[in-house]
This record gives C-alpha cells, sequence and structure tokens, in this order.
C-alpha cells in the first residue's frame, strides 16, 4: 500500500493466489461469493528497509497485486531506490492516460514493453 496502515483484503478461499485490497477489482475478476478481512499493510519502502535489500541497487521490480500497483508505486521511495526495470500491470485499454504510466514517466521512466495487463518500464535518467 502506499501507507502502513490496516486495509480490508478481498478473497474468495484462505488458501489462494488471488486476492486485492480493491473492492471493484475483485468485483470484476472474481467469480462468486467474495470474502473480506482486514490486514496489516505495509509500503514497499518499509518491506525493503526490513529486509535484505535496504539500500541495495534494485534491477528489476515487478509489481503484481491486482489493482492496487499504483498505490505500491506511492509507497516506493524513488530517490533511495531506482530499479533499472519495472514490470507493473495496468488494465486501463488506453496506456497513456492511465495514472501508473503518467506517474512512470514523471519518475523518467519509458515504456519499452506491453502484454495484455503487464507492462515494462525502463529508468532513462
Amino acid at each position: 500500500s502506499e501507507k502502513n496502515q490496516i486495509v480490508k483484503i478481498f478473497f474468495q478461499k484462505e488458501l489462494s493466489q488471488l486476492s486485492t485490497t480493491d473492492k471493484e477489482q475483485a468485483k470484476k475478476v472474481f467469480q462468486g461469493k467474495i470474502k473480506s478481512r482486514e490486514i496489516q499493510s505495509y509500503t514497499l519502502d518499509y518491506i525493503l528497509e526490513k529486509s535484505k535489500y535496504n539500500n541495495r541497487e534494485i534491477d528489476l521490480l515487478d509489481i503484481d497485486v491486482e489493482g492496487t500497483d499504483y498505490k505500491v508505486l506511492l509507497g516506493l521511495n524513488f530517490e533511495k531506490y531506482k530499479p533499472k526495470l519495472i514490470c507493473v500491470e495496468i488494465y486501463n485499454k488506453n496506456i497513456k492516460e492511465d495514472k501508473i504510466y503518467k506517474f512512470l514517466t514523471n519518475k523518467g521512466y519509458t515504456l519499452i514493453w506491453s502484454g495484455i495487463f503487464s507492462h515494462l518500464f525502463k529508468r532513462l535518467k
């Protein structure tokens, strides 16, 4: 998330690879009953600071958090961690109008590859 805070997570099964903190994304993607509960979320900065990757160069940052990729990016200190490449999901068909695209280009990244949902950005600076 963009903050260390308690958030509501949406899922279908307790042991599932598919969950999200974005209720609208859950409604779009999940089939059947959607369950929820509160969990502690952390910024990417906080996670990195508590790991062996603290103060290390990041070659590839791959973000796949089911519709909350933008919030994860907001929780990263781009002055301290300057990933060379960022792979992120964008669901907007008009990629250049998406807030993630605008955010990353403003941070000095350029789009170098696009798949269906995943897009790869390279740092220019």
